[in-house]
């Protein structure tokens, strides 16, 4: 590893030194005003390394090796606080990225109209990454100076530049169908995956409760509980109350007998939830359920931060999701990590939970509900009609 500090008068114009020298993969790892001896070498300090080549491709490497030596990833503490040091370098990294990318926007704005400086405030407000948020009102300056199908575009009116700014958004923002409905009943299994506390639980009695009552087809639940004492109580009581099956396993190699056993209903899997520390045994479960062909949905919690929830569906992606649902909706009032991470990751979204109460507090999810959410933040003038 290489490590040189790098001295400007900001950190941005010294990290920018810093890739100029080592190239984009240089690292931060820490940044601080110089003393007063250095003071005439900048006002900042950054210290930025450099992995050799081989030392970078372990890193990269190093999901790909979780997947075939899970119990030795586990095994070994260095390993851990490397990866803990890893993961403290990023959020810094995250961090001076954020910054840079707010500056530049900013910048590139500054001399637009008062309606698209607005819309941009609110989608930043929102949490909307920056590039993808002057990525929206850039589109949506496009369509307004191409008089668009509508034709009658106001340029200064901010209803109507907020409207364009819905309909650009409604195009990123891809759902899918019901999970297990658009395949006819082929998609005999469905497992929900995700961190603790995300909600999985009470989506699958959601889900159970959707396809029992609301679709008139019979669904039978699994709890794979090889990971956790008594934690699938709570939905072997949701599934008593909603008459339906239920089952725990305690090793998830019987999870094909079980869904050949009840071919002729929807299985739906409660996944235990794995934190960060967890997930080199997340990683042979994923590839289990790979194996048995078992749909995933991934159930993110939409009240974290941007950068937390992008952290969690990162590392989440080892199962290979083939949809997104976001829970806790009504926890929080910024909805722009939900229209990142659809973006970001390819994922559609499939439901949108936002309460407690089974079956109600479930929704398909719907490209307007999610740009509507996105833009409920945004003051009234800059609305969308």
């Amino acid at each position: 590893m290489k490590l040189k500090s790098f001295y400007a008068d900001s950190v941005e114009e010294a990290l920018g030194d810093a890739r100029r020298e080592f190239g984009p993969e240089a690292v931060l790892v820490q940044s601080r005003r110089t003393t007063v001896e250095a003071k005439q070498f900048g006002e900042y300090e950054v210290v930025c390394a450099l992995l050799p080549e081989d030392e970078t491709a372990a890193v990269t490497a190093a999901p790909r090796e979780q997947v075939e030596r899970a119990e030795e990833y586990g095994a070994h503490p260095d390993v851990r606080a490397l990866a803990g040091e890893l993961a403290e370098l990023r959020r810094c990294m995250e961090r001076i990225q954020s910054s840079i990318a707010l500056a530049s926007t900013a910048s590139a704005t500054s001399g637009a109209p008062a309606p698209v400086r607005e819309m941009l405030a609110a989608l930043l407000a929102a949490e909307v990454e920056p590039e993808l948020a002057q990525r929206i009102v850039g589109e949506a300056g496009t369509w307004a100076a191409g008089q668009t199908e509508d034709g009658d575009f106001i340029p200064g009116n901010g209803v109507r530049f907020s409207a364009l700014v819905h309909r650009y958004i409604t195009r990123l923002a891809a759902v899918r169908s019901t999970p297990g409905e658009e395949k006819a009943g082929r998609s005999r299994a469905i497992a929900l995956v995700g961190p603790p506390g995300a909600g999985k639980t009470a989506c699958i009695a959601k889900l159970a409760a959707r396809q029992a009552i609301a679709m008139h087809r019979g669904a039978y639940v699994v709890a794979l509980d090889e990971f956790r004492v008594g934690g699938s109580e709570q939905l072997r009581a949701y599934a008593s109350i909603l008459g339906i099956g239920f089952e725990a396993l305690t090793h998830d190699s019987s999870l094909p007998a079980v869904i050949d056993d009840h071919a002729q209903q929807l299985v739906l899997v409660d996944v235990p939830g794995f934190s960060p520390a967890e997930m080199t045994f997340a990683v042979p479960v994923a590839r289990r359920l790979q194996a048995q062909e078992v749909e995933v949905q991934l159930v993110l919690p939409a009240s974290l931060r941007a950068a937390d929830l992008r952290r969690v569906s990162k590392s989440f992606s080892v199962f290979r999701p083939a949809g997104l649902i976001f829970t806790r909706l009504d926890e929080t009032e910024t909805y722009g990590p939900l229209l990142n991470e659809i973006v970001r990751t390819g994922v559609p979204a499939s439901f949108l939970a936002d309460g407690p109460h089974v079956p109600d507090d479930l929704e398909p999810a719907s490209r307007s509900r999610i740009a509507d959410l996105v833009l409920s933040s945004a003051p009234a003038g800059t609305r969308a009609a």
